[in-house]
């Protein structure tokens, strides 16, 4: 395409925001609902694709297929998509702002506190999406925008993916400086991808560099594959030794040794904020409660609920190799995973991996027998252990919703193993 066009469908063209190979991006007007919006329209002349259109047509549409499903405060929205003149394009909400780019230099960072609460917003948006089963795969300063308002939008949904489609081997895709390592070796990758981006975003706004400098894409994937990152005190000795413990975390070269979820990292910066901030305690209680009412275990829980919950349970930090329940120990406590992945066995042989927002214990809480098996932390773990005999002091309608919660585990995890011995049943008669 070549000019302003006056109307891309029915749309009218303001001005343009940006342009590269691939297309352009144009302020618009949607006349009938009078709002303004961003139009994303490919040049596929420049993009090779003039051989298999349909394919391009397919690729470019990803974004509005995958963000359609997304309705979150930290997420930039999709309107429509549609096609003008041979050209894709997507309707998509107007981010009134810049990109996070511009707080990465050293001469422009912006204060720690006001640091961390965007990248809060970040996590919870990425949280979203991953409960949502889709993984961005290209988070990074330029995709991640600032309004007028103060409110961070995850955009460029471009590259992303539903979660079942990582689980065979793919084509390198994303940006070399924030990819992970399972990333460049093209191997299965989840949500703990886009926490290792989360990482370097946060080490750059904080520092003004990258966390894997390079030239060449070979440099800087060698660095990430084999190389340490500076840590945070040699960049910035005034910040918190616990921001260090954060990065090296998030940057962890295998993903078990990572924050397990991007809501995980965010309890740790909220608590570091805390720390460096006035942050009043009623504000943290109310952070902590999002924290647990986006549990899955506590999804039929009211706030209310969670709240007297919270004032007589356990909160617990329990290290990777550590095992929090012996196979025949006579405790009866039920916990509830708020972050980080346990491993089950039984006589030493391990029976499932259970992860965020699961619940174990909860044969010896319902039946008071002794423990069936041994639980170990597959990773660092933050668990919420309650009592049998707090919880017998709960209403009625609190004990009934924690049996609905364990029952519905349970017959998870039945179904889970009854498709394990179908597969066995399914090879013997093969």
């Amino acid at each position: 395409m070549y000019g302003i066009p006056r109307k891309i469908g029915r749309y009218e063209i303001k001005n343009e925001l940006g342009r590269g190979n691939m297309g352009a991006v144009y302020l618009a007007r949607d006349p009938y609902i009078d709002r303004e919006i961003a139009i994303k329209i490919s040049n596929h002349r420049n993009t090779g694709s003039e051989e298999n259109p349909d394919r391009f047509s397919r690729e470019f549409f990803n974004e509005a297929k995958t963000v359609s499903r997304l309705i979150h405060p930290n997420i930039i929205a999709v309107y429509d998509a549609n096609v003008h003149q041979g050209n894709c394009y997507i309707a998509i909400e107007y981010v009134d702002g810049s990109d996070m780019k511009a707080f990465c230099r050293g001469d422009a960072l912006l204060p720690t506190e006001q640091v961390l609460e965007y990248m809060f917003g970040v996590c919870r948006g990425l949280d979203y999406a991953h409960n949502m089963g889709i993984i961005h795969r290209d988070i990074k300063p330029a995709n991640i925008m600032l309004t007028s308002e103060g409110v961070v939008k995850i955009g460029d949904f471009g590259i992303a993916c539903v979660q079942e489609e990582t689980t065979s081997k793919t084509k390198v895709v994303g940006t070399p400086h924030y990819m992970s390592a399972e990333q460049v070796e093209q191997k299965p990758m989840d949500g703990r991808s886009d926490v290792f981006a989360l990482g370097c975003v946060l080490y750059e706004l904080l520092t003004g560099e990258k966390a894997f400098p390079g030239e060449t894409p070979a440099q800087i994937v060698g660095r990430i594959l084999d190389g340490e990152t500076p840590s945070l005190s040699q960049r910035r000795p005034d910040l918190p030794g616990a921001l260090d413990a954060i990065i090296v975390k998030a940057l962890a070269k295998h993903p078990d040794d990572r924050y397990q979820t991007c809501l995980d990292l965010a309890y740790d910066l909220r608590v570091v904020q805390q720390q460096i901030s006035d942050m009043k305690p009623e504000d943290s209680l109310t952070n902590i409660l999002d924290y647990i009412c986006n549990i899955p275990f506590f999804r039929d829980f009211s706030r209310d609920q969670v709240q007297k919950l919270l004032g007589a349970s356990t909160a617990l930090r329990v290290k990777k190799g550590d095992v929090i329940i012996e196979e025949g120990d006579t405790d009866d406590a039920l916990y509830v995973i708020l972050s980080g992945t346990v491993s089950i066995s039984k006589q030493q042989e391990r029976i499932v991996r259970i992860e965020r927002g699961e619940c174990f214990g909860e044969m010896a809480y319902l039946s008071h027998r002794p423990r069936t098996a041994t639980v170990t932390a597959a990773t660092d773990c933050i668990l919420l252990k309650i009592s049998s005999a707090v919880l017998d002091r709960f209403p009625d309608s609190m004990q009934l919703l924690f049996i609905k919660s364990c029952a519905m585990t349970l017959a998870n995890r039945l179904a889970y193993t009854n498709e394990i011995v179908f597969t066995l049943l399914d090879k013997i008669q093969d």
